[in-house]
């Protein structure tokens, strides 16, 4: 056979593609070659219902495949009307297809019309080679009430351990019992988890999770009722009620993006490419038609009562989403650019934005800064960094641990947008079409009796004015500015008109913040430390080690090396010699060196830190500042 470089396969979109869609994916993967799935409508199709069938059978390819699989493989999906033979016949010279998978559900003859329609005419015309994947009733999904009945007689009521290995058994089980693939065991884990089935806690005895990240799983078949027990699969689909829009959506959540991107290609071209911000890199997950793409962005601005009368316009809202399926907060933005209009969906987890501060990476030095910070109770923190760093959600965290700790006075706040509402603050958003500024807000909330308050964002002369004034009258005020490190920020408030003697007087500290990824705990691989690298951690005070980790990438990580990221930190409490630089107003390098002097570390030197003890790797510290 010659070198396979695009496989072909022949879909139904009826319960028989599963078998062969996970053979063509696991094909293709091995190969590392391109899939492209095609279906075709029947010729007889109503006309006038024609444009709607061919829409459908589009969102049903997009759903066909694990989000998991879209992202990693080269996939290419196609709808086409006509007779079967002829259409795939067609794509396979158009597109120089190698090999061809259909199903049959005859394991010696090709008894089914459809196989025998295709693979009969490919192998006598085309000369293309055909794999004929055998299907069989007995290979349907099994019931969640088996599922569960099997878990318990091979673990019985409870499974201690460490969490990710608990799940690693689980999902053996299934795979091996059921021979499904583990993208199917995982749908199923998490649908198990939604009915109650499984469920998680730390052992009683202990009143936190132990060191070793000891937690008890519990199994309980009997929590499946009729109605869970009826359901024969246990796809993404078998849990949620779901559109086209919420399913990818939902694949988007499941891949950990931050951010979704839908983009037309060009004035010439009706195609959208979708991306992904996962842990921080912008990854092309898929390209969809036109027609499908802006049915998505038209569901997705329903969903947040978006107005369709001003087609034209760029449009901000947050998306009304079921709770009960997306614990997370989703913020969309649409624009009208060339080719058609542009989305972007910011997604934010609910049980990430309000973080205990120990959690977000800040190290041993990092942690009594922001606490001297912290019970100041007076002046402005500020909290820098480049969009997406994480500065609200270290400014909700740190708010969160002033209440906690018993402050009891009125915590308000001024934001565009209100990215989440949480009850330990009140919340007020921009709204400039009504001539509610931030600096009008915060003027407004001012005279609200404030202890504490939060500007979302100093992007103004105005706003930094209203800001120090705030803080000379003895609030305390927390905002977030974007700049470079600690120094910067102070030459930026001078930019914005700060006078020097407000600025020292005021301020009562500044965190500085970026984000990094985070080696895989299961791939990464010890490295010998190149000279090159040597010289870098020295040149940042670090003493240097014979090896460090490195990304190598595997399955959980999708090949890239890295699993999520943590925080780092360059955090400066007021002292004499800021206070001192500011008031003289020094360059900004001589600010960077009064730093220093005062023993704070640099972002870079505090990254690499993580690198020495396996978190992240030099080459993810070095584009952090690219």
């Amino acid at each position: 056979m010659a070198e396979v470089k695009r496989i072909l396969v022949a879909c139904k979109l009826d319960e028989s593609d599963e078998r062969v869609l996970e053979y063509a994916a696991a094909l293709a993967g091995l190969k590392n070659v391109e899939l492209h799935a095609i279906h075709v409508l029947e010729g007889n199709t109503a006309q006038s219902s024609l444009q709607d069938a061919i829409l459908h059978a589009r969102e049903e390819l997009e759903r066909a495949f694990p989000p998991e699989q879209v992202i990693k493989l080269k996939i290419h999906w196609e709808v086409r009307v006509g007779e079967v033979a002829s259409e795939i016949s067609g794509y396979l010279k158009e597109v120089n297809i190698d090999l061809v998978i259909v199903g049959s559900h005859s394991r010696s003859t090709l008894t089914s019309l459809f196989t025998r329609q295709v693979s009969t005419d490919l192998l006598r015309r085309q000369f293309c080679p055909v794999v004929i994947v055998p299907l069989s009733h007995s290979d349907e999904a099994p019931s969640l009430t088996r599922i569960a009945d099997m878990l318990h007689a091979e673990f019985g009521s409870t499974i201690s351990g460490d969490r990710e290995a608990t799940l690693n058994r689980i999902r053996a089980a299934i795979t091996k019992s059921f021979r499904v693939v583990a993208e199917r065991a995982d749908a199923c884990i998490h649908h198990l988890e939604a009915i109650g089935v499984l469920t998680w806690q730390t052992p009683p005895e202990e009143d936190t999770v132990t060191e070793d990240g000891s937690v008890l799983c519990r199994l309980n078949p009997a929590a499946i009722t009729e109605t869970h027990g009826a359901l024969n699969e246990f796809g993404p689909e078998a849990a949620i009620a779901t559109s086209p829009a919420l399913d990818l959506l939902q694949r988007a959540i499941r891949l950990r993006a931050t951010d979704l991107h839908m983009d037309p290609s060009g004035a010439d071209d009706d195609n959208y490419s979708v991306r992904m911000r996962i842990d921080g890199g912008l990854e092309h997950y898929c390209n969809l038609n036109g027609d499908l793409a802006r049915h998505h962005i038209q569901q997705f601005k329903v969903l947040a009562d978006v107005r369709f009368g001003e087609p034209f316009a760029p449009h901000e809202a947050s998306l009304r989403l079921p709770g009960t399926t997306f614990d997370c907060h989703v913020r969309i933005t649409t624009a009208p650019v060339a080719g058609g209009e542009s989305l972007c969906l910011r997604i934010q987890s609910k049980a990430a934005i309000v973080r205990p501060l120990a959690e977000l990476g800040l190290m041993s030095g990092n942690c009594e800064t922001v606490d001297e910070i912290r019970s100041r109770g007076e002046g402005i923190v500020l909290v820098t960094g480049p969009t997406g760093s994480g500065k609200t959600t270290t400014v909700y965290s740190m708010l969160n641990a002033l209440c906690s700790d018993g402050h009891s006075g009125n915590v308000v706040t001024i934001e565009d947008p209100v990215e989440f509402n949480l009850p330990f603050l009140r919340q007020m958003n921009v709204d400039e079409a009504h001539g509610l500024t931030l600096a009008r807000g915060l003027r407004t909330m001012l005279r609200m009796d404030p202890d504490v308050v939060f500007v979302g964002e100093i992007r103004d002369a105005e706003t930094a004015l209203t800001a120090m004034r705030a803080a000379s009258s003895g609030k305390y005020v927390f905002s977030t500015l974007h700049t470079r490190d600690v120094a910067s920020t102070v030459t930026a408030l001078y930019d914005l008109g700060v006078d020097p003697r407000s600025m020292a007087g005021n301020l009562a500290g500044i965190i500085s913040q970026r984000l990094v990824r985070r080696l895989c705990t299961e791939c990464r691989e010890r490295v010998a430390l190149n000279d090159t690298d040597r010289r870098y951690l020295i040149e940042h005070e670090i003493e240097p080690v014979d090896e460090v980790f490195a990304a190598r990438g595997c399955d959980r990580c999708r090949s890239t090396g890295y699993f999520g990221r943590i925080g780092v930190f360059e955090t400066v409490s007021s002292n004499s010699a800021i206070v001192d630089a500011i008031n003289q107003k020094l360059t900004e390098d001589k600010v960077r060196q009064a730093i220093r002097s005062s023993g704070t570390a640099s972002l870079i030197a505090n990254a690499l830190r993580f690198v020495i003890d396996g978190t992240t790797s030099i080459s993810e510290v070095r584009s952090m500042t690219r």
